[in-house]
């Protein structure tokens, strides 16, 4: 099954990336491979409950680590984070 995922990090410009998890994951299975993929550190915040400022899926907010994920779900992830890596806030 594939799932679809743009990893923006710069505010314009993403990258897109399709990624084949199991029938039942859930955005935090999404936020797993990712990190495992592309950026430990950005799982690591997940998991330690800095999440994403918000993660859209489909064009809607979602914070539920538990969502259920569809085939061919589309999930844009904004974080508050500058390209140095500190935070804006």
């Amino acid at each position: 099954m594939l799932r679809k995922s743009e990893w923006n990090r710069k505010s314009v410009k993403g990258h897109y990336v399709e990624l084949e998890l199991p029938e039942n994951a859930v955005l935090a299975d999404l936020i797993q491979a990712l990190g495992e993929k592309f950026s430990k550190r950005f799982y690591r915040k997940y998991i330690s409950r800095h999440y994403a400022d918000v993660a859209l899926v489909n064009g809607k907010p979602v914070i539920n680590p538990s969502y259920k994920l569809r085939n061919g779900d589309r999930i844009v992830f904004v974080t508050s984070e500058r390209e140095d890596g500190s935070d804006q806030n």
